[in-house]
């Protein structure tokens, strides 16, 4: 089992995705050449008096989700009905806490259409700040929000 990582945003908020959702989104890295990009809704809780989260699950892609080696398009089937079940089940503590997706590259760097999207997803979103990873070839993983990258914690 991998081990989860944190990231910590610029003021300090921590974003802590566990060892289990990461293995989860390793499997999709794009290693070889005709692997097409993935991703997926992450989910999990939002810490008590604090603007912390937990990233305790990840969707990973839909048959009805548009894929390419260059271009992933979540659409709602299959990633909803999963939302609702987790928040269901968990009586409201489980949420939508942002998305991921994979990019054929070493590097995990946003694209302009990614923080078009991300902006969409924000003002749509009110309920707490959202979280974005992209996960490159070499198993390299970045965090943004609202735009400003989160390091990764030692």
């Amino acid at each position: 089992m991998t081990e989860g990582v944190v990231f910590q945003s610029p003021n300090g908020e921590r974003a802590e995705l566990k060892g289990h959702v990461l293995s989860r989104l390793l499997t999709c890295a794009q290693e070889d050449s005709t692997a097409l990009e993935a991703g997926g809704i992450l989910m999990g809780r939002r810490i008590l008096d604090s603007a912390d989260v937990v990233v305790d699950m990840a969707t990973q892609p839909f048959p009805t989700d548009e894929r390419s080696r260059f271009k992933f398009v979540r659409l709602p089937e299959g990633h909803q009905q999963v939302l609702d079940l987790a928040w269901s089940e968990s009586g409201g503590a489980v949420s939508y806490l942002g998305e991921w997706h994979t990019h054929p590259s070493p590097t995990a760097v946003p694209s302009p259409k990614d923080r078009r999207n991300w902006r969409r997803l924000a003002r749509r979103f009110f309920h707490g700040r959202l979280i974005f990873l992209i996960l490159g070839t070499d198993g390299a993983i970045g965090c943004w929000s609202e735009g400003v990258p989160w390091r990764l914690e030692d």
